[in-house]
């Protein structure tokens, strides 16, 4: 996202503070804050999804990251907000505010400085850090890490998955009581995967499983695990590298080495430093961006010809992932 457009949001967020400052102030809520660099709108999702079903009175929105103007969203139940739509400038300025209620939001993404705006005007009732970056990527970066710190000062409660035997290993579980008749339990089941990212086709005699999940370390295993207990008689992967990025590559890849080497043949398309060191640790094939529709139409003459094989695909948008939808 622009600079300008995030100075525009938080122009437009502070504004609409004003003018609402009185309904707002009015009302009391719980403020469930995520952040961290990786796996927010899943933790928040998940964090939303266990205290609906612990029966208590939850607002997340429907979109992915909540920006200052999300987090005003979210106090006026207001989804798909847009600057240039009347009848969202309608509601946000009309619309009563919500009481009584968990308000699930994000903030404090990698380059975004949105924490201090929002503990100005409002006190979190319980912060979730999930994985998160720890070197300084840029001066911009080590602003946000500081702004995590202030975030968690003093809340409630903070649970930081930041821990490789828990991003791998499910379930990831997380316990927090909130009062005595209050408690949520954080397990895989209840983790949700939107209808359409993970798709499973079968093409004559192969098994194609393409998921757009990001590629975090939990969506890579779970993605990988999936692949390697098909029938299929040669498993093929294709996949870019593990976010955080800047993370060192043998913290994030070491504990599923041993899947990654029970694979026929595995394809890695991205960051050269990730393939520099996969390629110590496993024989795997490097394919640059533009090589992707090129591989996909030899895996198709492959199948054509009556092989037996799982082809997972593991690949984020960036790289050319729209040529490997259809097969």
């Amino acid at each position: 996202m622009s600079r300008a457009k995030v100075i525009l949001i938080r122009v437009v967020a502070s504004f609409v503070y004003c003018l609402r400052r009185r309904a707002i102030l009015r009302v009391k809520n719980k403020w469930i804050v995520v952040t961290g660099s990786v796996g927010k709108t899943i933790m928040r999702q998940t964090l939303a999804g266990a205290l609906r079903q612990a029966k208590q009175n939850v607002v997340s929105l429907k979109s992915n990251y909540v920006n200052e103007l999300g987090v005003l969203c979210t106090l006026f139940q207001i989804d798909n907000f847009s600057i240039k739509s009347l009848r969202s400038w309608w509601a946000l300025l009309t619309k009563s505010p919500v009481s009584g209620a968990y308000l699930c939001i994000e903030l404090g993404a990698d380059f975004r400085t949105d924490i201090l705006w929002f503990l100005k005007r409002f006190l979190p009732y319980a912060v979730f850090e999930t994985t998160t970056c720890e070197l300084d990527w840029t001066q911009v970066l080590q602003e946000v890490k500081v702004e995590r710190n202030t975030l968690q000062h003093g809340s409630t409660f903070t649970y930081v998955l930041d821990d490789t035997s828990e991003i791998y290993v499910p379930p990831v579980e997380a316990t927090k009581t909130f009062l005595r008749h209050e408690k949520i339990e954080l397990t895989e089941e209840i983790i949700p995967y939107s209808s359409g990212r993970l798709v499973q086709q079968t093409c004559q005699n192969a098994e194609i499983i393409c998921d757009t999940y990001k590629v975090t370390p939990r969506c890579l295993t779970y993605s990988l695990t999936r692949c390697l207990n098909t029938k299929s008689s040669r498993k093929v992967f294709l996949m870019n590298e593990v976010r955080p990025l800047l993370v060192t590559p043998a913290f994030l890849y070491e504990p599923i080495l041993a899947q990654l080497r029970q694979l026929d043949e595995l394809y890695f398309v991205g960051n050269k430093q990730v393939y520099a060191y996969l390629k110590e640790q496993l024989r795997i094939t490097y394919l640059e961006g533009s090589d992707v529709p090129k591989w996909k139409r030899v895996m198709q003459e492959r199948i054509a010809g009556g092989e037996s094989l799982c082809i997972g695909i593991k690949v984020s948008t960036y790289y050319h992932l729209e040529a490997l939808r259809e097969w």
